[in-house]
């Protein structure tokens, strides 16, 4: 089962320009093993292990804005909380997070029910 580019809008978005409108959007698709080997043999990373995200997200981000590629000097564009969040984008979604969907049993307690799909990795 083939799973699409999950979409996303960073929060900050600065220094990058839009598509359209004045949000910063996107699209990253799921990690694959193949990934984390190319990863693993990156000189970059056997210097400092600090580049493994930075590595990863050139690899799984598809799109941001109007940038025509996705390399470590655009990644190194994003402002602290842009990355974060790209980050935890990354970590949601390789770890099968589909959608959270707040449920409200009869008894009147309310939780939050989430759906998976394990990725590849």
């Amino acid at each position: 089962m083939e799973i699409k580019n999950r979409k996303f809008v960073l929060p900050n978005g600065r220094g990058f320009t839009a598509e359209l409108g004045t949000k910063i959007s996107g699209e990253m698709r799921l990690a694959k093993v193949k990934d984390f080997i190319d990863a693993q043999r990156d000189t970059r990373l056997k210097t400092n292990p600090g580049y493994l995200y930075i590595i990863l997200l050139t690899r799984v981000v598809k799109k941001i804005g109007n940038e025509r590629s996705i390399n470590s000097a655009v990644i190194g564009r994003l402002s602290p909380e842009d990355f974060s969040f790209l980050i935890d984008f990354f970590n949601e979604i390789n770890h099968g997070l589909i959608k959270r969907i707040p449920i409200e049993c009869s008894c009147g307690e309310r939780f939050i029910r989430e759906i998976y799909l394990p990725g590849e990795v």
